[in-house]
Order: structure tokens, then sequence, then C-alpha cells
């Protein structure tokens, strides 16, 4: 499966993105390392982020205070020092791309500046990821709809006016847009998948989660709600230094989150109520008749003469009572025998 399948009708199932981002720290074995685990657990496609530090902050930014606050990153510290440790050039692009295809997954980047867009479009890239923080990057939106490339359009911090004007820019409809809470890790009260639901009505479009939450059960919950993609962040070890490793699945959770959304999307089967294959045997173990005392050859069965009970198998299910009142039985029967019938 690929992002541009998620726009045919006849597709089926949910796209899982292991988003590694920057949680390679920059090293390319570690990034093609991860692409090999992650791509053998289920991901569809490994996701990085092409950074450049220099493009993206003003050289004296410190890092965010969540970070520090988690110990992901020490007080003071510049935030283009902290990402341009953990930047992968064009080349090393490169070689992931090709690694994805010879796994036969699909390689997927968010991209942050004009330039980074370019080189990664002349590189092979097959769909553009714009992250929460560039949906009011108006100029990256523009030239990411220019491309005529699906484009994966995460949506956190922002409302329903700030989405329409994006895709107004953007400006075709390949486009999933990706429910998202900008917090690391989301708390449950404020995942609020139900928005996602609202922007699959609103727009029109395809939707999916960029998930931030700790387990797999916000992914699958999403999945039975219509996702068509989810996303997930992803990590050898979550004790790694560094801004994302902390929140980000293991490679145990990411398998355990795979297999809830494929488990999630088979247990919501179809419209159609009925016996499932599993229950058809039981329904020879429903109530039946017996009789309720001895009755002669003869008799006419009146309801005194009958009582209901469990068949073992044989016997008339008790939904046939108005059928046998009042005929003969034709054998002597015991009290306690199910009623047959060959019996009546």
């Amino acid at each position: 499966m690929k992002v541009k399948d998620l726009f045919d009708s006849r597709t089926k199932g949910c796209y899982v993105a292991a988003e590694i981002g920057t949680n390679h720290n920059g090293d390319l074995d570690t990034a093609l390392d991860m692409i090999r685990r992650f791509g053998d657990l289920g991901a569809h496609g490994l996701k990085f982020q092409y950074l450049r530090a220099e493009r993206l902050y003003p050289p004296d930014t410190p890092v965010a205070q969540y970070l520090v606050d988690q110990g992901a990153a020490p007080k003071g510290a510049r935030i283009r020092d902290i990402l341009a440790k953990v930047e992968i050039g064009p080349e090393g692009i490169e070689r992931l791309m090709s690694a994805c295809r010879e796994q036969g997954r699909e390689f997927l980047c968010s991209v942050f500046d004009l330039r980074s867009l370019e080189e990664l479009v002349r590189a092979g890239l097959e769909s553009i990821k714009i992250a929460s923080t560039e949906i009011t990057h108006y100029p990256l939106l523009e030239e990411a709809g220019q491309t005529g490339l699906p484009v994966i359009l995460s949506t956190g911090m922002s409302g329903l006016g700030e989405i329409e004007k994006a895709l107004s820019l953007i400006n075709h409809d390949r486009v999933i847009l990706l429910h998202c809470t900008a917090a690391y890790p989301t708390a449950p009260e404020e995942v609020n998948l139900r928005a996602m639901v609202g922007l699959g009505r609103t727009f029109g479009l395809p939707v999916g989660l960029s998930d931030h939450t700790l387990g797999p059960l916000a992914a699958a919950c999403a999945a039975t709600l219509g996702a068509r993609m989810v996303e997930k962040h992803v990590t050898l070890n979550r004790n790694t230094p560094g801004p994302d490793h902390h929140f980000a699945a293991s490679p145990k959770d990411f398998q355990d989150l795979v297999q809830a959304v494929d488990q999630a999307l088979a247990m919501l089967g179809s419209a159609r109520k009925a016996a499932a294959p599993s229950e058809q045997d039981l329904k020879a173990y429903r109530p039946g008749l017996f009789a309720a005392r001895a009755i002669a050859r003869g008799e006419t069965l009146t309801r005194d003469m009958l009582t209901a009970m469990r068949r073992n198998k044989a016997g008339i299910g008790t939904e046939h009572l108005d059928l046998v009142l009042g005929r003969e039985v034709k054998v002597s029967l015991e009290p306690g025998q199910a009623l047959e019938w060959p019996y009546v």
C-alpha cells in the first residue's frame, strides 16, 4: 500500500507509517537499521524529517521549554545546535529512499523549506508530508501543491479556517488530513478522535491520525473511526538522548500497534447481522421441548405436558411450540425425553 492508493475507494485497510523522524540521531547506519526493523514489523511507510537547522531557525533560538522539562535538551541550548546533530544530507536521503524501495516500503518525509522540497522532489519523493507547524507556511504549501504529488497535511494546533486556507493553497484534492494534537506525549483527554471524523465530513478528504499518545489504543480507535492512515513516532530505545525519543514507540510497542490496528479493523466486520460461522453449531444447544411427564402414545399434546430445557443437539426447539401443540404423539415418551419431529 502507498499513500497514493489511499485516494482509491477500493483500497482497504489503514496505512501505518513509522515516524522515524530524527530518532536516528544523525547516524545513517541507525536510520537504515530502523527502516529494516520497522519495515519488518509491518510499517507501510518509513517517515523521516528533512531538517536543515540553518534554514529553519534564527541562530539564537532556544529549545522549547517542554524539551528542557523532560530532560531531552539542556537549559539554554539552542535549537540549531540540537538539530544540526541529527541532520542527514541529500546523499543520505537518497540512500534511505533506496533502502525503503528494496524492502518494498514507502519512503515518506516531512519538509520544512522550499529548497528542501525541491531537493526531495528531485530525488524521487512520491508524497509530501507537511508538519503541523507548517500549516501557515503559505509559500511551502503552494509549492507542495504545484508538484502535483499527494500531500499528507498534519493539523495540530489548527482550526477549520486555517485548514481550509491551507487546502486552498495546495489547490488539489489528493490531500490526506491527519488529525493531530501537538503535545508530546498527548494525554488521552486531549486526543479528541471525533475531530478526525469531523475533518472528513467537512472537507470530503481521507483522514488519519498523527498519534503522539503512549500505547496503541488511540491508533486502533482511529482505525475503527475511518482513519486511512496512522502515523506513530518510533525509536530503537526510548532512553536515547534526543527530543523525540521519550514518547516514541519501541519496536515492541510498534508491533503491538500494527497488530491492534489490524485486529480493530477485523473486528468491524460488516453491517450485516447474522450468526458467525463459529456460532452455527451452538444453535443446536438452544432450548428445546421435553416431556414434563410420561406421555402415552396417542395423547394430544398440551402446554402442561411439555417443559423447556437446553438441548444436546437433538430435539425440537421451543420456537416451534405452537406447531406441536394439539398433535398426537406417535410413540410413548418418558419424563425428560426430548420431543422429536418423528414423534408428533
